[in-house]
């Protein structure tokens, strides 16, 4: 890990409505994951409660908390620093908790804030109506609705691709909130997008913006040092090195799950059309019913020697998810038996990552800072022994979550999720 120490010093600059606090913290944690957007916990000493004070009798850093919290956000901007010379990019997020603990004269304020648009769309009327459109114009429409109940300088921005579903389709909330009715709409919907691919939630906090795809393809993004070339190579962390010298790591966990390994090897899927009665199953609609590669475009996937990983079997043992329920009389513009398997085929791919999983804790990594590129996110590490031969554990993992962690006012560590699979769902080598 290019230019860090272990022995040189962190700090987080952190301000609350424009209120510097930074100083005051004694603990940080800002977390991420794919698909999940951020949160942040940030507790900060209070000696004698002057904070505390503050918020009683209208000034101070947290008074803001209090008199505007119930009818604005109340907005979070922070950074982390090594050495006063390496450093995230900032960020920024809405406060939503605010925690407190204390004895004798001393105190301890918890802040909580989370990234904007996981905020933004946790609002709204709870509507009692329906939406009219294509399952991508619904998501923008929702969007829309939520922003309309904020300020100018609070409202989200969007990017929504488009699913391939009748614009004349009716979709009733049932009074869910916002974000509910996304997801609930996201669980399925990959059965709709132009490629069959994993529907996604990517949230950036620089311009408070959401995007949600359904076509693109993944591809692999790194965000280590430049080559010769100019082209960005994948971050490499030294857990074990062949020559004694420092680690970038303090610990490490590897959960790898066999059972996983053999049985989603396929997922199948079955259901009835009340329109119809056309009966989905891999017995007379094999096409529409059983999950694979085959037919679920767009994952992302290192290249890694057999050894290294574990592969799925070619085995046709497989694990049944319900289908996705009949929208309504067929007015979704795509046959049902063609968007039953969507609830199957986005489980599928999630599961992918789960059957060879690394938690890395390393020396905090100031280049991670944006949750768009999980997922996608490429790394590798070195795990070698003394005869300079290679652990299984070697080479390249995919990044699909991070959390920084501050502490003992000085020190940074960053923990990685880490996943990977050697062969397809078909046992073929990728």
């Amino acid at each position: 890990m290019a230019n860090v120490k272990v022995n040189t010093s962190a700090s987080v600059e952190l301000k609350i409505d424009g209120v510097d606090l930074g100083h005051l913290i004694s603990h940080f944690e800002w977390e991420s994951e794919i698909n999940g957007g951020y949160t942040v916990r940030c507790k900060v000493q209070d000696a004698h409660h002057v904070n505390l004070k503050a918020i009683a009798k209208g000034d101070g850093a947290a008074v803001e908390y209090l008199e505007n919290g119930k009818i604005r956000p109340i907005q979070v901007t922070w950074k982390m620093i090594w050495n006063d010379e390496l450093q995230t990019v900032e960020r920024t997020g809405y406060l939503t908790d605010l925690w407190g603990t204390g004895s004798g004269n001393k105190s301890v304020l918890e802040f909580v804030a989370i990234d904007p648009p996981s905020f933004v769309l946790n609002i709204g009327v709870a509507s009692g109506g329906y939406y009219k459109g294509s399952v991508s114009q619904v998501i923008k429409q929702i969007i829309e609705e939520a922003n309309d109940s904020l300020d100018d300088g609070f409202r989200i921005t969007h990017k929504v691709s488009n699913t391939k579903d009748s614009v004349d389709n009716i979709w009733w909330p049932m009074r869910m909130d916002p974000f509910t009715h996304i997801m609930s709409m996201l669980e399925w919907s990959a059965a709709v997008g132009a490629k069959n691919s994993q529907s996604r939630w990517i949230v950036s906090s620089v311009d408070k913006s959401i995007n949600i795809q359904f076509e693109d393809d993944l591809q692999q993004k790194a965000y280590g040092p430049k080559d010769g070339s100019g082209k960005q190579q994948p971050a490499v962390y030294v857990i074990n090195p062949n020559d004694r010298t420092a680690i970038d790591s303090s610990k490490w966990r590897l959960q790898m799950d066999s059972f996983i390994s053999v049985y989603q090897s396929n997922i199948v899927t079955s259901g009835i059309s009340a329109t119809s009665g056309l009966y989905i199953d891999p017995v007379n609609n094999k096409k529409n019913s059983v999950i694979n590669d085959a037919n679920t475009g767009g994952k992302i996937n290192v290249k890694l020697e057999s050894d290294r990983a574990f592969s799925k079997s070619n085995k046709k043992w497989a694990t049944w998810v319900g289908s996705t329920p009949e929208h309504s009389g067929g007015e979704v513009g795509v046959p049902y038996q063609d968007y039953a398997k969507g609830r199957a085929q986005q489980s599928y791919i999630n599961v992918l990552s789960n059957s060879m999983r690394m938690l890395v804790t390393v020396h905090g990594e100031y280049r991670l800072h944006d949750s768009s590129i999980l997922g996608q996110a490429v790394c590798a590490l070195q795990f070698i022994d003394l005869d300079n031969e290679e652990y299984f554990l070697h080479g390249p993992w995919i990044i699909d979550g991070f959390k920084h962690t501050y502490s003992n006012r000085k020190s940074w560590r960053t923990e990685l999720e880490l996943y990977r699979l050697d062969y397809n769902a078909n046992a073929k080598k990728i």
